[in-house]
């Protein structure tokens, strides 16, 4: 079996779901079961995904396009600078000026003030949400900072 780039990469996703498996079982049984059941669904995606590139091998490289990474490592940055943020300001304020952000770096158009002002608010909006599905309806705990 050859072990072309789209196998590599069904590779290292099955490798990567079988980490998540692992900790999310890893810790005690109460209040673990959301973890649980996203890293048996991304497991289960990660199998599939590797059961079609072996058994219809080439068929990803077809369509295949290349990856913009220079409008996607600024995402990233700002993702790993907010999980560091994460346990001082919580998971509250830490997701609003993440939304804040990202959305003022990839949203054109707008004056700066505007935007940064809408996206406060449609941030707001999207935090209400997390809020009354996961902490009230789930009863899921974030992480607390100083702030939240």
């Amino acid at each position: 079996m050859m072990l072309t780039k789209p196998r590599q990469v069904a590779l290292g996703a099955l490798i990567i779901a079988l980490g998540l498996v692992a900790a999310s079982w890893a810790g005690g049984a109460y209040g673990y079961s959301f973890p649980r059941v996203v890293s048996l669904i991304v497991l289960t995606l990660a199998v599939v995904l590797l059961a079609v590139e072996i058994l219809a091998p080439g068929q990803a490289e077809e369509g295949a396009i290349s990856i913009p990474w220079g409008s996607i490592i600024p995402a990233l940055a700002i993702f790993f600078l907010l999980l560091l943020a994460l346990r001082i300001l919580g998971f509250y304020v830490t997701t609003l000026v993440g939304f804040v952000v990202i959305s003022s770096v990839y949203m054109p158009g707008l004056s700066s003030s505007r935007k940064i002002l809408l996206n406060i608010v449609i941030g707001t909006g999207f935090l209400a949400v997390l809020f009354g599905v996961f902490t009230a309806l789930l009863k899921v705990q974030f992480p607390k900072g100083l702030l939240l």
